[in-house]
């Protein structure tokens, strides 16, 4: 459609759902996400246009900029609604997202003043507010709002900004009307505190009142319609938005490839996929393609009955092995204290419950001679791939290759397994097949920059992991989430480019990946959170009730899909290093696959820095 006719379009739309649409922020989008609902855009842009535009308005100091950068912040929402997790967060989300474009639109000002005439400065508005009044108390207050984590700038952009009553708030969000006080009351402690180390003195009260004050600004005739018009035909944007839009995407990616190496740390023992990091000093050279091999492995299993298990967990627990019922009774330990089991990511059940696959610590010294260097890796231990009965008869069986990660095949005869080997100054990933039964080793053809991480319960896709590297910034990585063939082939990108996402677990249906998040809240941690990731939509949900300040342990689904299980730690405090001086709590959680109903069912206590006393279920 024609520019002009499309603008008259969302006009008739934006006259159509006023004064106001009856539907929730997350109902809007959810619509929009659905069906590209053009009324429902019209409304969000109704419902926060004033908002953004204030916002916009205060960093760029000039009327045209703002224009465009408000038309800006609408297309990087349609490009990215799937991708606003909750739906109902859609404030909070646009809050930050128009500092960003703001400031943006004002540094490409600047760049371009030696060529362009400048335009005549903003107009007043009409009544400033207290924080109007003050440039750089309003730019200070945007920075750091938008700094905050999501869920404390979703609920001061509606409570404070928007003057939502709380009891409404929580409703919207899915959360108690408590949660929602002691959040708020967080939240605006972190802001108050965050201004005071900028050198903003504001008690709460002349905090709220720069919140409210920073809310608003009166809507120019057409410029709603216009951003609806560019949003949802972006081929007719004018090209000063286009560019824009452009340039916050692609800064809001170089966001998340930021968040890896801050997060090397917890990353490289947990998900096991940053020995593929060369972390080069300068853009690395486009990857070789992998060389394929025949793989020499048994046919496909055939279509009939799979394994089933006896509806047990097992779990790494105080340097042993047990299995427990998942309402947590029933426990019972097998194998000895001094295994030295790797606790992160084994144990891995067989699909019948008879066996557990779990990575023993070793020496290079003690390895017998083969092809693969036996260098540790990073001064990491070597890891060799065992087996041995949940029952607890027998002996551990030693297969007799090394590995990172792993998985079991459908009918419980094969496993997969990624080892890291050296190459160069990095890694390269190195893929097997063993056969349980006899120990029979073939190559699996992954491409080795690829992890593996789980084999689908049908046999025919694999799970892996790959580092993608910038060729702008080859320092820079970001995780995608891939599903390969039994051939090495690709079939499909699971996550957004933009989303750092590791260590998938397939559920049983194949629909939905259980994974970790990898997300950087300041400048002084990085957080991993589970989230199950849609495999249609490309949706990214987390875990609802998923505790603060703790640290990921491992996680997996129930055999039937309709639950998971997670372990967490406690985040050792700071003051007590090298050595707590506390207890360090873990436990094992039971929850609805959304994180709903959560029940924990073990419990565990170690006060060394860095000791795992809890980790790594797995359920059949």
């Amino acid at each position: 459609m024609p520019l002009p006719g499309l603008t008259a379009a969302v006009a008739r739309a934006r006259r159509a759902v006023a004064p106001a649409d009856p539907r929730s922020d997350g109902a809007l989008l959810a619509a929009f996400v659905a069906a590209r609902d053009g009324v429902a855009f019209a409304a969000l842009v109704e419902r926060f246009g004033p908002m953004v535009l204030a916002v916009c308005r205060r960093h760029t100091g000039h009327h045209h900029d703002a224009e465009d950068a408000f038309q800006a912040v609408f297309v990087v929402l349609a490009r990215k609604a799937a991708a606003v997790v909750p739906r109902e967060a859609v404030g909070g989300w646009l809050y930050g997202v128009a500092v960003r474009t703001a400031q943006k639109a004002r540094a490409m000002a600047a760049r371009r003043s030696a060529r362009v005439t400048p335009t005549a400065l903003l107009p007043d508005v009409a009544s400033p507010s207290a924080a109007e009044a003050d440039p750089e108390l309003a730019a200070r207050l945007d920075a750091e709002l938008a700094a905050l984590p999501e869920k404390y700038r979703t609920l001061l952009v509606r409570c404070d900004l928007r003057d939502e009553p709380q009891v409404s708030v929580a409703a919207a969000l899915g959360v108690p009307v408590g949660t929602v006080y002691s959040r708020l009351a967080v939240a605006r402690k972190l802001l108050a505190a965050r201004l005071a180390a900028r050198g903003v003195g504001l008690g709460l009260g002349g905090l709220a009142a720069a919140l409210g004050g920073a809310a608003r600004a009166a809507l120019p005739g057409d410029l709603p319609a216009r951003a609806v018009a560019s949003a949802l035909s972006p081929e007719s944007a004018p090209a000063a938005v286009a560019a824009l839009a452009q340039g916050v995407l692609h800064a809001m990616f170089l966001h998340k490839l930021k968040l890896v190496p801050l997060a090397l740390a917890a990353v490289a023992t947990a998900a096991l996929a940053a020995g593929l990091l060369a972390a080069p000093s300068k853009p690395a050279a486009p990857p070789t393609p992998p060389v394929r091999f025949a793989v020499a492995q048994p046919p496909a299993p055939k279509a009939a009955p799979l394994p089933r298990g006896p509806n047990r967990i097992v779990l790494y627990l105080d340097g042993r092995l047990q299995t427990i019922d998942p309402d947590g009774k029933n426990a019972k330990a097998f194998g000895e204290r001094d295994d030295k089991h790797h606790p992160l990511p084994s144990p891995r059940l067989s699909p019948d419950g008879s066996l557990v696959a779990y990575l023993v610590q070793t020496t290079a010294s003690v390895l017998p001679a083969t092809a693969e260097p036996p260098r540790p890796i990073g001064g990491d231990p070597e890891l060799r791939l065992f087996v041995r009965k949940t029952d607890g008869t027998g002996t551990p069986t030693d297969l007799g290759v090394r590995g990172r990660t792993f998985a079991w095949s459908a009918d419980g005869t094969r496993i997969a397994v990624t080892n890291f080997m050296p190459k160069g100054d990095g890694l390269t990933g190195v893929h097997k097949v063993v056969t349980v039964a006899t120990k029979a080793v073939a190559d699996l053809p992954l491409p080795d920059d690829h992890v593996l991480t789980d084999w689908s319960r049908d046999g025919r896709y694999f799970v892996t992991q790959q580092a993608v590297l910038s060729k702008d910034k080859g320092e820079l990585p970001v995780f995608r989430l891939r599903l390969m063939t039994r051939d090495g082939t690709e079939d499909k990108v699971a996550n957004a480019p933009t989303d750092v996402l590791l260590n998938g677990v397939l559920s049983p249906d194949g629909k939905r990946v259980l994974c970790e998040q990898v997300l950087i809240p300041d400048a002084k941690r990085a957080i991993r959170l589970p989230v199950v990731l849609d495999l249609a939509t490309g949706a990214v949900a987390p875990l609802a009730d998923y505790p603060p300040n703790v640290e990921l342990q491992g996680y997996c689904w129930s055999p039937d899909g309709k639950r998971v299980a997670y372990a967490w730690r406690a985040r050792e405090p700071r003051e007590a290093a090298p050595v707590p001086t506390t207890d360090i709590e873990s436990a094992l959680v039971v929850c609805d696959a959304d994180g709903r109903n959560a029940k924990t069912v073990a419990t565990a206590t170690g006060t060394g820095p860095g000791l795992v006393t809890l980790a790594g279920p797995d359920w059949r």
